[in-house]
C-alpha cells in the first residue's frame, strides 16, 4: 500500500518513503503512547490504509502544533465504503482517557471535500485556514470528551 499513488494527485511514495513512514510511526508509539493503525480490508486482509494521532511538528501555530493530529489515508480502492468514518471514530474513542490534552486538530486541503465531510462526521470544526505545502488548507479541532 505505501508504494500505491497517494491521495494527493500525482504522487507515490517510494519503498525507501514507506519504509521511512514505518519507522515514524513505530516511534510515535514510543515517544507518545499513540500513533498510527493499520487498516486491514477484512474481506481480502489486504493493508488499505492507515488511521491514528500523531505529532508530525507541522510548524502552524500555537494553536495547532502542541495537540495530537488526526490523520486518515485509504486507498483510493475503498475510499467511499465508510472505511475511514469507522476506522477513526474508533481511534478517537480509544484515545479518550488515554491521550492527553483537551483537544484534537487536523489539516485538510480545502479542496479535499471528503475529508472535509468526513471531518465533520467525526465532530472537528474548521477554526483557521494556512498556507500548508503550498496549497490552501483548513484547520480544524475537536473536543476530547
Amino acid at each position: 500500500m505505501f508504494s500505491q499513488p497517494r491521495l494527493v494527485p500525482g504522487s507515490v511514495v517510494t519503498p525507501e518513503e514507506g519504509w521511512n513512514r514505518l519507522l515514524r510511526y513505530i516511534g510515535h508509539w514510543a515517544a507518545f503512547g499513540y500513533g498510527m493503525f493499520a487498516v486491514m480490508e477484512r474481506a481480502s486482509g489486504m493493508l488499505v490504509g492507515d488511521v491514528g494521532l500523531a505529532d508530525f511538528h507541522r510548524g502552524l501555530g500555537a494553536d495547532f502544533d502542541p495537540y495530537p493530529e488526526a490523520a486518515w489515508v485509504l486507498d483510493a480502492s475503498v475510499q467511499g465504503r465508510g472505511m475511514a468514518a469507522e476506522a477513526m471514530g474508533a481511534v478517537l474513542n480509544w484515545a479518550r482517557g488515554r491521550v492527553g490534552g483537551d483537544r484534537t486538530v487536523c489539516v485538510i486541503d480545502e479542496r479535499n471535500d471528503p475529508s472535509l465531510r468526513l471531518a465533520g462526521r467525526l465532530g472537528y470544526v474548521p477554526f483557521r485556514e494556512t498556507l500548508f505545502r503550498g496549497r490552501d488548507a483548513v484547520l480544524l479541532s475537536r473536543e476530547m470528551g
